[in-house]
Parts: C-alpha cells; structure tokens; sequence
C-alpha cells in the first residue's frame, strides 16, 4: 500500500492580515535527491504600440501609469496597463528616468541633458535647464519639493521646488552616476560606475563615499525606508552583482551574484523587493534570504520596474515590451533547493501574519505526489496551490491571500493542508 502523509495548518486573517499555526501530523523517512525549479507567476505583456526599448516607469495610481524610452518616447495609460497612448515629448533624445510628485506634476530625464516637466497630467510637457549635456539616468522624489537626478558624469541634479529648477551637486569623483534614491527627506544613496556608493544625510545637498565591497557597475538601487536597501548591477568582465543594506547605506553587503545582468530594482518592505534584468525577473520576500524566480514571456531584456503597492506594479525593457502584474508577480512560486533531509518538514509560514503574500515551506523525502490546498473554516476549498508529483527536496510556494478564481479572500481562519503519496 502506498504510504501518504497529510498535514493541516490554520490560518487566522484580521483584516488583511492572515495568521498560520502549522500541525505536522506524521512524517516519512529517507533519502532526499534534488528536484527542478517550477513557477507559476502572473506577469501580463502589453501591447505598448511601440517597438522602443523602454527604460523606466512610475505608477501613479491603480489605473495611471508613465512609461519612458528610446527616441523621445513617453507613454501613459490610464486603465491599468490594458491600453497605453504616446505622449508628444518635443525631442528625440532617449528617456531613461520619469518620476511624478502628483498626478499633473511629473518629472522625465534623459539623453543630451534633457530634463521634461508636465503640470497636467502628461498632456503637454516642457524642457527644463540641466545645465550639463551628460546623460541623466534616473529621477526620485522624497515628497512634492525635494528630487534628485542621476546625472551621470556630471554627477547630481537636486531641486526643491517641484522640478521647476535642477542645481548641479558637484562630487569630487569620476563616478558616472546611474541612480538615485531617497531613503527619507535627509538620506540619500547615489550608485554608479566601479561599484561607487554615495550617501546622503542632508537631502542630497553633500555626499560621502561609501564601501560597496565590489567593483562591479551598479545600475540600479532602491530602498522601503530608512534602513533596508538593495543595488543592482553587473559587467562582462567582473559578473553580476545585488548588494544589499540594512543600516542606511552605511555598509554594504554581497547578497546574491546571479547568473543574469541585473538592470533595476525595487524595495516594497524590509522583506519584499523585485529585481529584473537580461530575461529574468527574480522576487525575495523574506529580506533577500531567498530568491525565486517569476516567469514572464517573452523574456525581453527589462530595464526597470516600479511598484506602487505589493501587489500592483510594472516592468519595462527591450521591444517595447512593458509587463503589468496586479498581485505582486504571481500566486504561486515553488522552488526547491539541492539540500539533503531525511523526514518530511512542514514550516510555519513567513510573514505572519501577512499582506498579501507569505511563504510556506515544506520538504519531501522522495518523489511522491503532491497536494496542498487552503480550505476555510468550513472546510470549502478556498484555493490550490500545488496538485502534481514532485522530486524530492526543500520547496517554497508563495500564497497571495487570493482563491482559485482571483479573488482575495476575506477576513478569517483558514487551513492549509499538504498531502503526499
């Protein structure tokens, strides 16, 4: 007779807040070997209309989104990402940073020192004076005055009101700067060429270098706050790199060298942030820890990514191809490490409680088949998670508080239950 093993763990949500207490209820011995990758994500192509390669975006709210590239191109949808609409630029010079203060009020910089500002919405925009020729990268604002500019060689734009006006910071470096981020109205971190960090503490107006522990070009950084942060980057010559702060960008740590060029990032919490790049898009909820791929097709070359909340965000890149996901890039993520165990383990899941997505973990012992479903307090089936055979080894899957037809579930105690045979 086939052996089978089943557990239940008990879920409580206030408000959106759900709560796990796992109960192992009995365990199978033996030799673990290692399994695949298997991932089921909900990243969705758009028609953009463009074949420009697009290097940022800003999500103005669940329906408002900008999008910036190649040639002057600028595009802004106000459905959510179903349909997007060219913006008149005045200039052939590629975007590659937009950033919006409020819904009329944006900011979008790029090529030859080009710096655009609209105050209605997107419908018509207006060159401002950067004072330099040097490329500028990306633009980041810590509220409606205060914004910052990579510019490149040229080093720093900040401005206090608006974006009407950019001021040159000089920085005694040969850094060529690519990004820029505020981890709150006085701290600052600027990343560039030669794994060059720089910190801010008095709102962009003075920078010090910091220690990066790499060489490695860094294009992209992002902070949730005033402590966790990431920096992403790479070259041919040296690898790819994630660096990785939880002190303000007072030290720096090597977190992950992927096999793929990292090209942006973005911080949602201390445990959540996305990191896409050459045809992956890679997703930690549990503070870099960990790492699990999110699927996309096709996998173009992405440029940048933007969140506006955990679930609702954008990836932009290569071919015009702008990819919109609505609950935090997929349902469902199941990875399994080559680790060796000898029993069945059922983890408490992380966070806890949570919103809107944890993380459950669980070990198989052989290649058996797998069933793991959340039930609610009633025992109705609210959604399943995994229904195959699986090799044997160390899983994670991602459960985003929704049930099998999309919806997100409400308040309440809920049961998961995982069973093998």
């Amino acid at each position: 007779m086939k052996n089978r093993y089943t557990a239940h763990n008990y879920m409580f949500s206030t408000g959106f807040h759900l709560l796990v207490m796992p109960i192992v209820v009995c365990m199978l011995f033996i030799i673990l070997s290692f399994s695949d990758l298997t991932a089921q994500m909900s990243w969705e192509m758009q028609e953009s209309g463009t074949s420009a390669t697009l290097g940022d975006a800003f999500i103005i709210d669940s329906l408002t989104a900008f999008v910036v590239g190649s040639s002057g191109t600028i595009l802004r949808t106000i459905d959510g990402g179903q349909t997007w609409e060219g913006q008149t630029s005045g200039t052939t010079e590629t975007l590659w940073g937009v950033w919006f203060v409020s819904p009329d009020t944006g900011v979008v910089a790029g090529g030859n020192g080009t710096i655009l500002m609209t105050t209605d919405g997107g419908t018509t925009w207006t060159p401002k004076a950067s004072g330099t020729t040097d490329f500028l990268y990306r633009v980041c604002f810590i509220n409606h005055d205060l914004g910052l500019i990579a510019a490149g060689q040229a080093g720093i734009l900040r401005t206090d009101d608006s974006g009407m006006t950019w001021n040159p910071i000089t920085i005694e470096t040969n850094t060529n700067f690519t990004d820029v981020w505020f981890s709150d109205k006085n701290i600052a971190t600027a990343v560039g060429t030669g794994g060059d960090i720089y910190r801010s503490i008095d709102g962009g107006e003075s920078w010090e270098a910091q220690d990066s522990g790499t060489g490695h070009l860094l294009y992209g950084v992002s902070f949730s706050g005033p402590d966790t942060g990431y920096a992403v980057g790479g070259d041919v010559s040296s690898g790819n790199i994630v660096v990785s702060t939880t002190d303000g960008s007072a030290n720096w740590t090597t977190n992950l060298e992927p096999e793929f060029y990292p090209r942006d990032v973005f911080c949602i919490d201390k445990n959540v942030a996305t990191i896409v790049g050459e045809g992956e898009i890679i997703h930690t909820t549990d503070g870099g820890a960990h790492w699990e791929n999110q699927t996309y097709s096709p996998a173009n070359t992405l440029y940048g990514v933007y969140f506006l909340n955990s679930r609702i965000g954008i990836a932009v890149g290569a071919n015009g191809s702008i990819y919109w996901t609505t609950d935090g890039g997929g349902s469902v993520a199941v990875e399994s490490e080559t680790t060796l165990s000898t029993k069945f383990e059922l983890t408490q899941n992380y966070p806890n409680p949570f919103n809107p997505i944890t993380t459950i973990r669980y070990a198989l012992p052989r290649d058996v088949d797998v069933q793991l479903v959340v039930y609610d307090i009633t025992g109705r089936q609210v959604k399943t998670l995994v229904n195959k055979r699986q090799s044997a080894g160390h899983y994670s899957i991602q459960w985003n508080g929704k049930n099998d037809n999309g919806q997100s579930v409400s308040s309440g105690i809920y049961i998961y239950q995982i069973a093998m045979g």
